[in-house]
């Protein structure tokens, strides 16, 4: 991809700081995700995907791009969505949360609609967020996953979306196991939920 040499310099001049917030970011969210029993990826945006984003028009500056370092949770249940978040609110200066199903996409998207928070590292008091070389002042986003919403974007990214041609079987087919991915990822959530409810009962019946 062609991109202009003044977006060149820009990234390098840019990146050096969102590695270190990177760094930082993945540092803690890995013990936590240790801990936990979470899995976590992560992935600095290179230059090729930074362009194209820049070329749909929706970011004027780079302070207000969002993802150029992301992350992903993956939680073996969604049930456990919410410890995440309130991790991240308690760790991070969490600017926006979007949580699953917030946005209103088109029927014919076969992405998930993930739940993603976008937060700046919290700063000292003496630190000056407005100066654009601070770590500060990155955003990062962070995407929440069930297990098996990850196996589904792993195992189906590059058949759908890295076709020269449309593949109307592959599309459907990576719909299909879409719609099984959501009702597995319902059904066990429900589970948990009663299971996690029942749990508390039993002892108390124990007890009197």
């Amino acid at each position: 991809m062609i991109y202009p040499s003044i977006l060149d310099r820009q990234y390098e001049q840019y990146l050096p700081l969102v590695e270190e917030v990177a760094k930082r970011v993945k540092e803690t969210l890995l013990n936590f995700c240790d801990k936990k029993g979470y899995a976590l990826t992560s992935r600095v945006k290179n230059i090729e995907s930074l362009a194209e984003k820049i070329e749909t028009g929706r970011f004027k500056k780079w302070s207000e791009l969002d993802d150029l370092f992301g992350c992903t949770v993956i939680i073996p249940n969604l049930s456990q969505e919410q410890d995440i978040i309130k991790f991240c609110q308690d760790t991070f200066q969490v600017t926006k949360i979007l949580k699953r199903g917030q946005n209103k996409k088109s029927p014919d998207t076969f992405k998930f609609d993930s739940t993603r928070i976008y937060a700046r590292l919290k700063s000292v008091e003496d630190t000056n967020i407005d100066n654009l070389s601070s770590i500060f002042n990155v955003i990062f986003e962070i995407q929440i996953k069930s297990a098996f919403e990850h196996a589904w974007a792993v195992s189906t990214h590059d058949l759908v979306y890295k076709s020269s041609e449309i593949d109307w079987k592959k599309l459907r087919l990576a719909a299909q196991i879409k719609a099984i991915v959501e009702q597995l990822d319902q059904k066990k959530a429900s589970t948990s939920y009663c299971y996690s409810r029942a749990i508390p009962a039993r002892k108390n019946s124990r007890r009197t």
